[in-house]
């Protein structure tokens, strides 16, 4: 009878075991997409409602970090930020290029930043991420000279 109980028992327990190993979770593969960012596309990135629009709101960012003066004679200075719109037209980073004001990169960072209405830029009528340079004067009146995506970054 001991025997019987003895086999039983390490029967149990090896069963017990042998199930307590099959039901750990095994870990989740996670798959990563990389996904082509382009400089040179057929259609730019546009702003919903224009360029205008992101402007005024940069020009209302800056509206305290403007006050600041100018370091020598220059009456102006010229920030150039690159944005990586994404194809959903979300913006997705901002960089400063080019600044001769570095007081106010950080609140045009985070303007554009908060611009997410844009309409992706276009390569054979498909939407794609790109980069998008958008130069701000910071004057006393704000204008855009030159809007395009960057073609060659060094």
């Amino acid at each position: 009878m001991k025997i019987k109980t003895t086999f039983l028992f390490f029967t149990l327990l090896l069963w017990w075991n042998m199930n307590a190993q099959t039901s750990e979770e095994q870990p989740q593969k996670t798959k990563v997409v990389v996904e082509d960012v382009y400089h040179e596309v057929d259609v730019l990135a546009r702003y919903h409602g224009g360029y205008d629009v992101v402007l005024k709101k940069v020009e209302a960012a800056t509206k305290n970090c403007k006050k600041r003066k100018l370091k020598g004679k220059r009456k102006n200075a010229v920030v150039v930020a690159e944005l990586l719109i994404n194809r959903k037209g979300e913006v997705v980073e901002v960089n400063i290029v080019k600044s001769e004001a570095d007081f106010c990169d950080e609140a045009i960072i985070k303007a554009l930043k908060e611009t997410n209405h844009w309409i992706p830029a276009l390569i054979n009528n498909k939407p794609v991420n790109s980069y998008l340079q958008f130069t701000v004067n910071l004057q006393n009146s704000y204008r855009n000279e030159k809007m395009n995506a960057s073609s060659a970054l060094n």
